[in-house]
């Protein structure tokens, strides 16, 4: 939709900027073309009074010629001859005077700047020059009429001169008798020099106009201006222009050695450059269109106006693209805005103020979040190394950056771990509290932080209740041996202050954040190693080398332990018992994984007791004093050591106790065995304790000791009352009643019944034969 921007609107904020960054070096572009027109002004006029004294210089350079042949002559000594013979005497002789004009002669005019001079002594009417003697008239109308005076008037101009040299304004001569027109500047010089009241005659020089208008023209603006020479009087000597009237229209004030004035004449502006000299004293003046003067600057200054237009023109599209291009990304934020966070169609404000209004929202958000997270480091820091410990974290994704903003500084990439456990005491009977636990962990972090970071950087994190691991980055290899000592000193500081106690286990040294994992198992083993080496300790994990691979629980030794029960001898099976620990731990050094298996072996075979002797569970244990889970709530190796010989001896209390009830059944059970299989031939010793699964050496002990002798004579005896029986009342040869009571042949049967009856099985038929008849008559 199309949008209509008010003047608060960031496109217009952008294009005004554009166009005033674009109007800044305008501006200064515009200051600079000032200045540069002044200093092109500047040049102009100083180059105007250059010129002009350029001018005067040579000018004055040969009107100092002027003067010199004005002091030659006036202080001529025929010259001063002459005027005294005149103020002495009427008459003089005439030949002074001609000897006077051929001195003149000498005088050569080498300048042509000064055109001809001559001598004019009033009282007597004389007038002299190098080449004739007359009188005035004949000069003024034969040799030299001037144009613009008449005779009394010329004469009256030269006569009125009484102190100093005067130069006269330009005029016009008619010399000679052709009448040749010849514009002149008239010197006169009153003599002798310093007569101020009556001087005796008049030093007339004529300079030659036409070289100074030669000079003047060589200036470049004499074309286009005016130049005048003024004399002390500001009267005019000559000049350039055909009207000197134009000098009067101006209100010159000429008081200064050189200036630059300008005025306005007739609606046209025009400069006036003048300069005095110090020898003549005249006033060089030049008059010039200011147009003229400032022709090269106008043209300069048209040129800067057109570019300026130009580059403004230009300048006011590129701001208006320009700014329309920053604005779109604008536009587009904008817009992103209103749909999604105001949740407005309409624009009701400023874009930048809703932009702003975005960014506080945002940063107050991000604010939070970042408070939030920085709450949230020690747990991520935590969640960090709980990873890097059981090698779920991606070492090439960790940088720097990562590091730093958890807080994390590593001084090497050498790494080991040490794990630690809080062990079990009194205080555990009652219940602790998981703050009591929280103040614990943090306690024994910190202790551990402190000893381990003098010569290392620890990093310590809680890996459960009573469990603690400190990831070590080696900062002094030279220092790996004194981490021993270290974990020594935590342990009795923590025993010592505290009350607590702890298992240390220390696995070896990884270079790279990726085997730290390496070191944490080992770290783990070390510590589990402890069931065999014993609570409270510090166990690295070189320690932990094992020598068997098969544990010493052989089946005679348990099928030992199992009569020893079963017959409640507990000495002897805590002897049994005691051999096999000493075997496997202090001769073997089995592993705590086949002390394990065994343990568990050992507590399967009172398991084969119970079933054996038909006893349940419950009867020996209650349910609280379940003997596989005391074994499994046991942390070391002798701990459960002790609990087996607990549980055995419960067993064999319970053996005791039972004992005549037990030994009845188990010799009824051996009596009525040996009533049903007499007659086997393979009866023994061995297959009945087999039949009763207790040991031939048991049963041999158990027989005596019940019926008071032993078991084969017990069978001997049952097997010479069944033959007996056969020889009554059968007919039954000697070997068929042997076959039949178990004997293979009557040898046997023979040698048994004659040891226990005395007399042999054929004697015992003939006499019983003897009675039966003996009885019957």
């Amino acid at each position: 939709m199309k949008r209509q921007y008010n003047r608060k609107s960031v496109f217009i904020t952008l294009l005004l900027s554009f166009i005033l960054i674009l109007l800044i070096p305008i501006i200064f572009e515009t200051l600079l073309y000032k200045k540069m027109e002044a200093i092109l002004k500047d040049n102009t006029d100083q180059s105007n009074i250059t010129l002009l004294k350029q001018a005067s210089d040579v000018i004055d350079h040969e009107l100092q010629q002027v003067t010199t042949l004005s002091s030659q002559i006036s202080f001529h000594p025929k010259l001063s001859y002459i005027l005294r013979q005149h103020s002495e005497k009427d008459e003089f002789d005439i030949n002074d005077y001609y000897s006077f004009m051929k001195d003149m002669q000498q005088y050569s005019l080498s300048n042509t700047f000064i055109y001809d001079y001559y001598l004019y002594i009033p009282e007597r009417d004389i007038l002299l020059s190098p080449t004739f003697k007359t009188d005035s008239s004949t000069f003024f109308n034969d040799i030299y009429n001037d144009k613009e005076l008449d005779y009394v008037n010329w004469k009256n101009s030269i006569t009125q001169v009484k102190s100093s040299p005067k130069y006269f304004p330009v005029s016009t001569l008619l010399e000679g008798v052709t009448a040749s027109p010849i514009k002149t500047i008239s010197y006169v010089q009153p003599l002798p020099p310093g007569e101020t009241k009556n001087p005796k005659a008049y030093l007339t020089i004529l300079i030659n106009e036409q070289k100074i208008q030669n000079i003047l023209r060589t200036l470049e603006w004499e074309k286009q201006g005016s130049i005048f020479i003024l004399d002390k009087q500001n009267n005019v000597i000559t000049t350039t222009a055909k009207d000197s009237a134009k000098l009067k229209q101006l209100n010159l004030d000429l008081n200064k050695s050189e200036g630059i004035l300008e005025q306005r004449v007739k609606n046209k502006d025009i400069i006036v450059s003048y300069i005095v000299t110090d020898d003549s004293g005249w006033k060089y003046v030049s008059i010039i269109p200011k147009s003229f003067v400032m022709k090269e600057v106008n043209t300069v200054k048209n040129l800067a106006v057109f570019l300026l237009f130009t580059c403004l023109i230009g300048g006011f599209i590129a701001c208006y693209l320009l700014a329309r291009y920053h604005y779109i990304p604008v536009r587009n934020l904008v817009e992103s805005i209103i749909k999604n966070v105001n949740g407005k169609d309409k624009l009701e404000e400023n874009e930048y103020q809703l932009i702003q209004e975005s960014l506080h929202f945002s940063w107050n958000t991000e604010r939070k979040l970042r408070g939030s997270l920085e709450a949230q480091i020690p747990k991520v820091r935590e969640n960090f190394f709980i990873r890097l410990l059981n090698g779920f974290i991606d070492t090439s994704t960790v940088n720097q950056e990562s590091l730093n903003f958890m807080g994390i500084s590593f001084f090497s990439d050498e790494f080991l771990v040490i794990l630690i456990d809080i062990e079990k005491n009194d205080a555990d009977a009652k219940e602790i509290s998981e703050k009591d636990w929280a103040i614990t962990r943090f306690m024994i972090s910190n202790i551990a932080n402190e000893l381990i970071n003098e010569n290392h950087h620890g990093f310590v994190v809680e890996l459960g209740q009573r469990r603690l691991a400190s990831i070590v980055n080696i900062a002094k290899k030279e220092q790996i041996n004194a981490l021993s000592s270290v974990t020594q000193q935590l342990k009795v500081i923590l025993k010592d202050q505290f009350g607590i106690a702890i298992s240390v286990g220390i696995g070896n040294t990884y270079k790279g954040l990726t085997q730290v994992v390496n070191s944490y198992r080992e770290s783990v083993q070390a510590l589990n190693y402890r069931m065999i080496k014993g609570n409270n300790r510090v166990i690295f994990f070189n320690e932990t080398s094992e020598n068997a691979h098969d544990y010493y629980y052989p089946a005679e030794i348990e099928m030992q332990l199992m009569n020893c029960i079963k017959i409640a001898d507990y000495e002897q099976a805590e002897t049994i018992l005691d051999n096999v620990f000493v075997e496997n731990f202090h001769s073997r050094r089995i592993s705590l994984s086949l002390g394990k298996c065994l343990f568990f072996n050992m507590m399967s075979t009172h398991v084969k007791i119970l079933n054996s002797l038909k006893i349940k569970h419950q009867n020996v244990f209650s349910e609280e004093q379940d003997p596989v889970q005391q074994v499994l709530d046991c942390e070391t190796m002798e701990e459960i050591h002790q609990k087996i010989k607990m549980i055995y001896k419960k067993l064999c209390e319970e053996m005791r106790g039972n004992r005549s009830d037990q030994s009845e059944g188990l010799l009824l059970m051996i009596l009525d065995y040996i009533h049903n299989h007499y007659n086997d031939p393979m009866i023994s010793l061995t297959t009945i304790a087999e039949e009763m699964n207790i040991t031939p050496q048991y049963l041999s002990t158990f027989f005596k000791k019940q019926q008071g002798e032993n078991i084969t004579e017990f069978i001997a005896k049952i097997r010479i009352k069944v033959a007996k029986k056969y020889l009554d009342e059968t007919t039954l040869t000697i070997a068929q009643i042997a076959n039949r009571i178990g004997y293979a042949n009557d040898v046997g049967l023979i040698r048994i019944f004659k040891k226990q009856e005395g007399i042999t099985p054929g004697k015992y038929r003939a006499s019983q034969k003897k009675n039966k008849l003996d009885t019957s008559s």
